[in-house]
C-alpha cells in the first residue's frame, strides 16, 4: 500500500494539527490515491488531543474511507534525545507510554517511529563522554522498546543528519543490545541522501530490519522534503532494492508544500510511486 507521511497533515494545518485534523483529511486522501496514513504526535503537548473521542472519530473515518493508519511516528520524543541532559533524563517517556495506549486502538499499526535529532553535546566531547553518551542512548531506547512490546509494537528509528546514533546501519549495531533484538530502521530516504548513503544499496544492508518509509526527495546537498522524483535519489533502484529485501510495510510519501497545493502534489507524489512500484514489480530493474 502507499500512503502519506505526517507531513500530508503538516502541510496542511502546521505543526499543531490533531486528530481530528486527520479524520477530516481522510477523503481528500482516498481521492488522490493514498491507501494509507501515519499518525503523529508532534509537539510534546500534544498528547493530550487524542481524547477516547477524537480516536472514535479518526476509527470512523478509516472506516468510511479504507484508509488504514501504518505506523505512528512519536515526533515529540525526539527532544529526548537531542542533548545529554534529556539523553540521560526521563524527557519524553511518559508520553510515549500514551502512545502505546492510542496505538491500542489502532491494530494495523505495529511500528512506533522515534526521531533522533541533531545530538549538541555543548562541548568537545573525550572518549569517556562519547561512551557515556552510547551508554544512556541505549538504555533510553530500551525503556521504550519495552513501552512499545507491551502493546504488541515494535521501536522503529528516524536517523535525522547529526544524530547521536549515527548512519543507518547502526541500528544493526543496536540489534545486538539485550532489549533492542527487534528495534528497526524507519527509512528515510531525504534524510539518508542528504548524508551521502548508499540510499540503493541499504535496503539489502539492513534487510529485515525495515519497518516504514518516508520517501521523500532532495539534491544530496541538505537534508529538504522535496517530492519523490523531483531530486536526484535512484528510485527504481531503492525501490528495487526494498521488494528484493522482503519489505512488505507501507510506502509513505513524504515531503513539505503549501496547503493549498497539498492535495494535488501529494496526489502527483503517491502516483510516482505507484508508478515505480509498477516498473520494479518484476524486481528486474536496475
Amino acid at each position: 500500500m502507499v500512503g502519506v507521511s505526517p507531513a500530508f497533515f503538516i502541510s496542511r494545518f502546521g505543526e499543531g494539527f490533531t486528530p481530528s485534523d486527520l479524520a477530516s483529511s481522510l477523503g481528500d486522501l482516498k481521492v488522490a490515491g493514498a491507501d494509507a496514513y501515519q499518525l503523529e504526535i508532534f509537539r510534546e503537548d500534544g498528547a493530550s488531543d487524542w481524547t477516547e473521542g477524537a480516536i472514535s472519530r479518526l476509527r470512523d473515518a478509516e472506516g468510511k474511507t479504507g484508509l488504514n493508519a501504518s505506523q505512528f511516528v512519536a515526533h515529540y520524543f525526539l527532544y529526548g534525545f537531542g542533548d545529554p541532559v534529556s539523553l540521560r533524563g526521563d524527557r519524553g517517556l511518559a508520553a510515549f507510554e500514551r502512545v502505546a495506549e492510542i496505538c491500542r486502538s489502532f491494530p494495523l499499526v505495529k511500528t512506533v517511529t522515534v526521531p533522533l535529532p541533531p545530538f549538541d553535546a555543548g562541548r568537545s566531547a573525550t572518549p569517556a563522554d562519547w561512551a557515556s553518551f552510547r551508554v544512556a542512548l541505549v538504555g533510553k531506547l530500551v525503556r521504550a522498546s519495552r513501552i512499545a512490546a507491551s502493546a504488541g509494537l515494535r521501536l522503529a528509528l528516524e536517523l535525522v543528519p547529526g544524530n547521536l546514533l549515527g548512519s543507518p546501519g547502526e541500528v544493526l549495531t543496536l540489534r545486538k543490545e539485550p532489549g533492542l533484538e527487534s528495534i528497526g530502521y524507519n527509512f528515510d530516504t531525504g534524510h539518508a541522501w542528504a548524508c551521502r548513503e548508499r540510499v540503493d544499496l541499504l535496503p539489502a544492508k539492513l534487510a529485515g530490519a525495515v519497518y516504514g518509509t518516508h520517501l521523500k526527495d532532495n539534491e544530496q546537498k541538505e537534508p529538504l522534503a522535496m517530492a519523490p522524483g523531483t531530486g536526484t535519489i535512484p528510485w527504481k533502484r531503492v525501490v528495487s532494492g526494498l521488494l528484493a529485501s522482503g519489505y512488505d510495510g507501507s510506502w509513505d510519501v513524504e515531503f513539505m508544500c503549501a496547503p493549498a497545493d497539498a492535495n494535488d502534489q501529494y496526489a502527483r507524489g503517491i502516483a510516482f510511486i505507484k508508478q515505480v512500484l509498477a516498473e520494479c514489480g518484476d524486481r528486474s530493474s536496475k
